[in-house]
């Protein structure tokens, strides 16, 4: 389960997982960020501060998953991506990616202790993200 919150004018958005990951979460995660690229480039904060690794729902394991995720294409190229990872368990598993990530030629994300820490990089606060409301498909 994940939550989004953007900050237009800056251009940033803010990615919040919740204590249960799910492998279902990223298909729709990228469905997202494919109908925001249209509006233009993003950078992002993905904030894993809630995830609990004993609830990471993929059929493989936790490594396996982070690795085959390593292959897809950065949302928004160019942009940054910062991870906020407090645990040492969710940090190994955003360096694996990392690490996936720049063996298939893509930008390695950032990864920070605390999500301050993050908006400091990207010169945003928690006040400036309004809920992101994905809109209908018409139909």
């Amino acid at each position: 389960m994940f939550e989004i919150e953007i900050c237009e004018p800056r251009r940033v958005l803010l990615i919040r997982f919740g204590q249960e990951v799910e492998e279902r979460d990223f298909p729709e995660l990228d469905a997202i960020t494919e109908e925001l690229r249209k509006r233009g480039l993003y950078d992002s904060i993905v904030d894993m501060t809630r995830v609990d690794l004993d609830r990471f729902r993929t059929p493989d394991s936790a490594p396996g998953f982070v690795a085959s995720r390593g292959a897809v294409r950065e949302p928004f190229a160019g942009k940054e991506r910062i991870y906020v990872a407090p645990h040492d368990d969710l940090k190994l598993l955003v360096r694996l990616f990392a690490g996936y990530q720049e063996s298939h030629g893509l930008r390695r994300p950032s990864l920070v202790d605390t999500l301050d820490e993050a908006f400091q990089q990207l010169n945003v606060t928690a006040a400036d993200f309004r809920p992101f409301q994905r809109p209908e498909p018409h139909g």
